[in-house]
């Protein structure tokens, strides 16, 4: 088969692209005048150019030169998407992601970018710079059904078929002022923060962050309960710490044994003898009266013990021991 150059290929792929001249010269690199001799079928394009367009609209090289027919074409572009469509893609991604030079034509282009990233860039207030995927296309769908039904079929009039307001308003019977306002209020209305994280990471990506951070939020709060509760403990500590430091010196050794509390041999032989051998079960026998009970226990050891218990607590028990 002889190697020809089939212009009607080329014509076709921009058609499907939506793309005019201007636009695939600005792409590619190859002049406006050039691209148009292309479609004319005048001239032939070089083997470099001919390699750019294939590369940008990711298509083999057979398939420009018209060295298979339709059917074989289409087998050849199936079996070319499944392995290479992700790395010839690259330009063309390359492309739409940096294309928001506004392309005149002869007439008024409306929007610096293709669809959808000219939708996107009035989402996040600037230019996309990143291709979108699948999943950052899932979260433009995110994004869309926040909308009503009117706000929705303006938006993707205005901004997918790239319709003036003029044109759009009179799908909705409305003024051109009327359709600006609806289309604004619905792009304000996708300007939520998750939307745009969406946006620039993918919805499942904004999904597990807005996960993640929400486990954050929650480990944060139980941490500052936490620290609640030991602040409140803390207190307590201290207020304990406060009455420890106000109880008598002797409280805080109760169990000294009687040998110790320096009183004479009678009287720490009655105490012994009535089973009071510490001195905090002296000091709850004062308490309940049962001193005047001690078995041998003149006034003149009653007294000896109360005034020990006098000089260890700064308590006075001889009201309830007469």
């Amino acid at each position: 088969m002889r190697i020809s150059w089939n212009s009607e290929r080329l014509s076709a792929l921009m058609d499907r692209a939506e793309l005019s001249q201007p636009q695939v010269a600005h792409a590619t690199g190859i002049s406006a005048a050039a691209i148009h001799t292309y479609m004319q079928g005048r001239t032939v394009p070089s083997q470099e150019s001919m390699m750019a367009l294939a590369d940008f609209f990711a298509v083999p090289l057979d398939y420009l030169y018209g060295r298979c027919d339709e059917e074989q074409a289409r087998a050849i572009m199936d079996d070319y998407a499944a392995n290479y469509m992700a790395l010839r893609r690259a330009p063309y991604e390359a492309y739409i992601s940096a294309g928001r030079r506004v392309l005149r034509t002869g007439t008024y282009v409306e929007y610096e970018a293709p669809w959808p990233y000219n939708l996107v860039d009035a989402i996040i207030g600037e230019p996309c710079d990143w291709v979108l995927t699948d999943d950052h296309l899932a979260a433009l769908d995110f994004a869309m059904k926040m909308l009503t039904d009117r706000q929705r079929a303006a938006v993707l009039l205005y901004y997918q078929r790239g319709m003036k307001l003029e044109d759009v308003g009179r799908e909705f019977n409305l003024t051109r002022e009327r359709i600006r306002q609806i289309i604004r209020r619905a792009v304000r209305k996708m300007q939520t923060p998750t939307c745009i994280r969406a946006l620039r990471v993918g919805l499942k990506t904004a999904e597990g962050t807005e996960a993640a951070e929400a486990r954050l939020r929650e480990l944060e709060a139980q941490i500052a309960r936490l620290e609640k509760k030991l602040g409140e403990r803390k207190a307590a500590v201290d207020e304990l710490s406060a009455i420890c430091a106000e109880i008598p010196e002797a409280l805080t050794g109760l169990s000294t044994p009687l040998a110790d509390l320096d009183l004479s041999v009678r009287s720490t032989n009655c105490l012994w003898r009535a089973g009071y051998d510490t001195l905090g079960k002296v000091i709850d026998a004062a308490e309940d009266g049962k001193l005047k009970d001690v078995r041998n226990m003149g006034k003149k050891s009653q007294a000896e013990v109360l005034a020990m218990l006098y000089a260890r607590t700064g308590k006075d028990y001889r009201g309830v021991n007469s």
